[in-house]
């Protein structure tokens, strides 16, 4: 039996250390996991927050040309001036206006702005109403004369037909 106790207790011994080291390597393959996992995310953070400074890099640089832009753009409150704006265009230029129909449409792709169609007619002069047409290309909106028809009335009486398109915010 002496013979016997170094053997077990060398048997003992080696599933005792068997037994740690196992225990030791699963912890050792736990924190390699954990790390790999870790490392991961933080790159997945570093693109988000290269991205997010980038967004915010962009928008700070182009908060002037975002506001000359909106410049262009009528607000809803603004419709009526705008039709103000065709009616002093249209005196100022010697024709007289008659507004017809308003109506409003959507864009396609259009989330945030609507465009709102102004049908109208006029009288005057070949000469007014055709200065008038050009004076309707460059009012100070994002606009554009949508469609224009010009006929004869009497001698020197011109009648027109128009469509000016803007574009407004939605509500």
């Amino acid at each position: 039996m002496k013979n016997f106790i170094p053997l077990i207790f060398a048997a003992f011994l080696c599933l005792v250390l068997i037994a740690g080291y196992g225990f030791v390597y699963t912890r050792v393959a736990a924190g390699i996991l954990r790390t790999e996992t870790a490392l991961a995310r933080s790159g997945t953070l570093t693109t988000r927050d290269a991205l997010a400074r980038s967004q915010q890099v962009f928008l700070e640089n182009s908060t002037d040309e975002r506001a000359k832009l909106g410049a262009f753009i009528a607000r809803d409150a603004d419709v009526v001036s705008v039709i103000e704006l065709i009616e002093k265009t249209a005196s100022e230029q010697g024709a007289s206006v008659a507004i017809s129909t308003i109506n409003t449409t959507n864009g396609d792709g259009w989330v945030y702005h609507e465009g709102v169609e102004v049908n109208f007619s006029a009288s005057g002069t070949f000469e007014e109403l055709t200065r008038f047409m050009g004076a309707l290309e460059t009012l100070p909106i994002a606009s554009t004369l949508k469609s224009a028809s010009l006929e004869v009335s009497a001698k020197s009486e011109w009648f027109g037909t128009f469509s000016v398109l803007f574009v407004k915010e939605k509500k």
